[in-house]
């Protein structure tokens, strides 16, 4: 009796606890979601996605591949759960909605930006940049390739412009008819033109590490002074090149050639450059054999830029220095001609802020020429040397105040001029100095204006108004000066 009593009691204490373990297994749900998360629009997989139980900490994320694997348990079929990406809209779903669903899509989001303009630019120029005439430029694309041997010859390509080549090599520039002192020509800003005759000798620049020409024709006298009457050509250099030693060398006829080497480093903000040429020619007269026409040139040039930046994006200032040397003979043994001529040319300019003042420009330039002619024959003689040295300084200073803009410039030029031409028995010898130190010094003051605005006309919808003001003080002295008498 009493065993099998015991035995009843045993049957309903395990029926009991079998009763509690399925009741509570009925309460402690457990739900698995997988699936993939794909751009709605590429419907490519989407990897980094964050998917959270809305109010809670429970959660995961998509695999490169986009898909997830999220482990619930005891969580009602009405929760939410979101999906979140920063470039996705957010997206919320039940989990009763998302059961049975291989893939969701987010929608890619639309992020609001202010309008930004983008746009590839150079560094101006002088001449582009404060001249209101239309300015034509030549780039390097369209010369490296084609053979010119300097400036000279690759500006007289224009039927507009006029180069001039002496016996000696020189080549001046006149534009539209003008005259050849009517021209500036300026070198990164740098005014090259000789004080005297305010010419500037275009074989000195070599076209290799030159970027671009800036061509105006027409009166720009007001900045440039009465000098630019017909045009200005600003020449401007590259600030990058891609070498660091470069060789080439040219042959023609008449035992003619040019060599020459450049070389370039960069270190920080801190570039370099140097370049050298060496050409000739010699040609034998078929009438005397034993004569030769020859000719020799050298060339020199260096340059240095250097970014004041401070450690800033935007460096505060650029200071270029450049300088030139330029030798050529011509020497004709037949008929006894022979001409001589060096020259050097240095500059340095700085643009950008000194201290509290912005927009600032300074530039200076010192060159100096010795030139000598020889022409003889059995009755007559001309023998002619002269030695220049000319120094030119400016100052700019740019304003702008909402519509308004304003140039300001003071600039200054000295040059000295010592003179021999002496002429024996010639048939015809103009009047003027034989022999003396010619000195011109002069000031000038420039003030320019700019207004720009808008009508609200249909018709004229902007204006530009300028107006420029030039004051300019000269003195000439004349030292130690013999006239030629008339014959």
């Amino acid at each position: 009796m009493t065993f099998r009593y015991t035995g009843r009691l045993r049957s309903v204490f395990l029926l009991a606890s079998l009763t509690l373990v399925v009741a509570s297994a009925g309460q402690a749900q457990v739900q698995q979601l997988r699936g993939v998360v794909r751009d709605r629009n590429s419907h490519r997989p989407i990897p980094d996605v964050n998917i959270t139980l809305k109010g809670s900490g429970i959660g995961t994320s998509t695999s490169n591949t986009g898909s997830y694997s999220l482990r619930l348990t005891d969580v009602a079929g009405d929760r939410v759960l979101q999906f979140r990406h920063i470039s996705y809209d957010v997206l919320e779903m039940t989990i009763d909605d998302l059961k049975g669903r291989r893939e969701v899509e987010l929608q890619p989001r639309v992020i609001p930006l202010q309008s930004t303009e983008i746009s590839g630019t150079r560094e101006e120029g002088v001449a582009a940049r404060d001249i209101p005439q239309r300015v034509e430029t030549i780039e390097s694309r369209d010369f490296e390739v084609r053979g010119y041997v300097d400036a000279g010859d690759l500006l007289r390509t224009d039927h507009s412009v006029q180069v001039e080549e002496e016996l000696s090599g020189r080549k001046t520039i006149s534009m539209r008819g003008g005259n050849a002192d009517e021209v500036v020509v300026l070198f990164d800003g740098v005014k090259l033109n000789s004080v005297s005759d305010n010419l500037f000798d275009l074989s000195m620049i070599e076209l290799s590490d030159i970027e671009r020409f800036e061509i105006i024709k027409g009166s720009n006298t007001a900045l440039f002074g009465s000098e630019a009457f017909s045009g200005v050509v600003n020449i401007v250099s590259k600030q990058e090149r891609d070498y660091s030693v470069r060789a080439h060398q040219q042959i023609g006829s008449y035992d003619s050639g040019i060599w020459g080497v450049q070389l370039y480093q960069r270190v920080g903000n801190l570039s370099g450059s140097y370049s050298l040429r060496n050409g000739g020619s010699s040609r034998a007269f078929e009438d005397s054999p034993s004569d030769n026409l020859t000719t020799s040139s050298l060339h020199h040039h260096a340059g240095l830029l250097y970014n004041l930046s401070d450690g800033e994006a935007e460096p505060r200032g650029t200071l270029r220095t450049h300088w030139r040397y330029a030798s050529m003979e011509y020497d004709n043994n037949r008929d006894a001609e022979r001409l001589r001529t060096s020259s050097h040319v240095g500059g340095i300019r700085y643009e950008g802020d000194i201290g509290p003042l912005s927009d600032l420009r300074l530039s200076a330039s010192l060159r100096t020429l010795d030139q000598e002619t020889a022409l003889r024959s059995p009755s007559w003689s001309l023998s002619r040397s002269a030695e220049e040295t000319g120094l030119q300084a400016g100052v700019e200073k740019s304003l702008r105040l909402e519509a308004y803009d304003f140039i300001f410039a003071y600039q200054y030029a000295r040059g000295e001029l010592d003179l021999l031409d002496d002429r024996r028995n010639m048939r015809e010898q103009p009047l003027g100095v034989e022999a003396g130190i010619l000195t011109r010094q002069q000031h000038g003051l420039v003030a320019i204006g700019k207004m720009h605005g808008e009508t609200g006309s249909e018709f004229f919808r902007t204006f530009d108004f300028d107006i420029s003001l030039r004051h300019d003080i000269v003195r000439d002295t004349q030292d130690e000066t013999i006239l030629r008498a008339e014959s």
